[in-house]
């Protein structure tokens, strides 16, 4: 694992889904504390063992692993609660003596199977010979490097009493021979599968179904076969089913291949590969450019980037009653908008709404500038891309470049906070979200994109205590009971003056309104 991320591994996934500041602030102690503490408690919740031929575990072997990293790998699969399962090791090319020696132990246990292979088959080679050679139902791949819980067969099986073709859990960092930094994964996000593979590990997929769709056979994708597994399984319409538990140590140590300062050159070429391979399935394929992410998030990762032709009709909604030393069109910049319109509320945007032809609309407050020229057509191409999304929600920075509005999260009273309020701008924050594009809760009322016909009819659903002031709740919630997306990129941005407040405020009446809206 590579050191620069491990620190971003806590806070912004948990505030974004609710956790406490207690949570987000745990030392490594508390969080071995807890995860004890939640290991024991779900002894009691899952009590379904796995059954014989549910799974298949999956390790590759080759000259570098080491032996004794390879033997704590071992014990925590010998100590799984469930004890039914199938274990394949392929030692793929010459392996060390010690490693060797280890191997042919494991072999006098049933349940492993142990190949031997001349050749070292590559990375992904490897993994499809083990698939092959699979029996089980579900087949979980596992570096030979890291570890998993005591219970996580039994966890994987108490969840998959409701099949899934593909299911992935949390995980956390093993640091000397400690965990640390959980990653709570949010829920199956396409955005975000899009900026980086977020998902592994642990994964359980279904062995007949990975078969049928050829997973492990692109050798382009060989740094990459995690991300290429997800690909293939979304394409033929199965998605990810999220099991909020942490199953899996991710071990960082010096022998590894992503433990390193900058990205393999490797992987950055089957990223490439893999992003190219996802444009050419698609109509549209040949409107983006696969380019280095324009802000810096701590490694070179690659995005989709709509190209500055044939662009999308647009409108512009500025809510304000007084535009401040600036005319309309200068919010048209260098992006050819159909028409941009003052409002002063709901009503006047509703007015424009009703009249618009285009397949867009901005509503931005009127204090606030649009930043440089991208931001149109990063919006357009993630509407392109994601047909379930209706918001995009942009974020606000002030003049001494931090963030003052963005994605907002609603709670139960009906409060709104951005996460990433007073980060710095060019700060990607736990896991580089602040820096990605990704699902969000709600948009800030102050600057957001959200497709017309969505936003037409929405806004003749408002209840009339609804005001422009709080209309992101009141879009997010529309957008949520349609089974519609909320997204979020950086790239989405608006400077704002010294001292504006951009937080969301609702009157006591709004905000009763809102809650009775909320828990309908």
């Amino acid at each position: 694992m590579n050191p620069i991320f491990a620190s971003r591994l806590r806070g912004i996934l948990r505030r974004l889904i609710g956790c406490s500041p207690q949570q987000q602030a745990a030392s490594p102690e508390q969080y071995q504390q807890w995860l004890a503490e939640r290991i024991a408690a779900r002894a009691k919740q899952f009590s379904t063992l796995a059954s014989p031929g549910q799974f298949s575990l999956v390790t590759g072997v080759y000259e570098r692993t080491p032996a004794e990293v390879f033997q704590e790998t071992a014990d925590s699969v010998l100590a799984q609660s469930s004890k039914h399962f199938e274990w394949i090791v392929l030692a793929h090319g010459p392996v060390p003596h010690q490693l060797d020696a280890y191997l042919g132990k494991l072999g006098s246990d049933a349940r492993i199977r142990v190949i031997r292979l001349p050749e070292n088959l590559g990375i992904i080679g490897g993994m499809r010979r083990c698939l092959e050679e699979a029996r089980g139902q579900y087949v979980i791949p596992l570096d030979a490097d890291d570890l998993l819980t005591p219970d996580a067969l039994t966890v994987l099986a108490g969840r998959l009493q409701k099949p899934s073709p593909i299911v992935y859990s949390d995980e956390d960092s093993l640091v000397n021979g400690r965990p640390q930094s959980p990653y709570f994964r949010p829920d199956w996000d396409p955005l975000l599968n899009l900026s980086s593979s977020y998902i592994f590990h642990l994964v359980a997929f279904d062995r007949r179904i990975a078969l049928e769709l050829g997973i492990y056979s692109d050798q382009a994708a060989n740094w990459c076969h995690d991300w290429d597994t997800v690909f293939h399984f979304i394409a033929a319409g199965h998605v990810p089913v999220h099991i909020s538990e942490v199953l899996y140590h991710w071990r960082v140590h010096q022998a590894s291949h992503t433990n390193k300062a900058g990205p393999h050159e490797g992987s950055l070429q089957s990223q490439m590969h893999l992003l190219q391979r996802f444009l050419s399935t698609r109509p549209d394929g040949h409107l983006f450019d696969i380019k280095p992410f324009p802000i810096f998030r701590g490694a070179q990762e690659f995005w989709l980037s709509r190209k500055h032709i044939d662009p999308v009709s647009f409108d512009i909604a500025v809510a304000s009653n007084a535009i401040p030393a600036r005319n309309l069109a200068d919010y048209r910049g260098s992006y050819p908008f159909s028409k941009c319109v003052k409002i002063g509320g709901i009503e006047s945007l509703a007015a424009m709404v009703a009249n618009s032809t285009s397949s867009l609309v901005a509503v931005i407050r009127g204090e606030l500038t649009p930043a440089e020229v991208e931001w149109p057509w990063e919006a357009q191409g993630l509407f392109a891309l994601h047909s379930d999304m209706s918001l995009l929600a942009g974020r606000i920075v002030d003049p001494s470049r931090i963030v003052v509005g963005g994605p907002e999260q609603i709670d139960a009273e009906g409060n709104c906070s951005c996460p990433y309020r007073g980060m710095a701008a060019h700060d990607p924050g736990e896991m580089a979200l602040a820096l990605k594009p990704h699902t969000v809760n709600c948009p800030n009322a102050a600057f957001f994109v959200a497709r017309t016909e969505f936003l037409r009819g929405a806004l003749a659903r408002l209840p009339r205590d609804a005001t422009l002031q709080f209309i992101g709740p009141w879009l997010a919630k529309l957008a949520h009971r349609q089974g519609q997306r909320v997204g979020y990129s950086p790239l989405i941005a608006a400077d704002a003056p010294a001292g504006l407040d951009c937080a969301m405020h609702a009157s006591d009446e709004e905000r009763s309104a809102f809650l009775a809206f909320q828990n309908k």
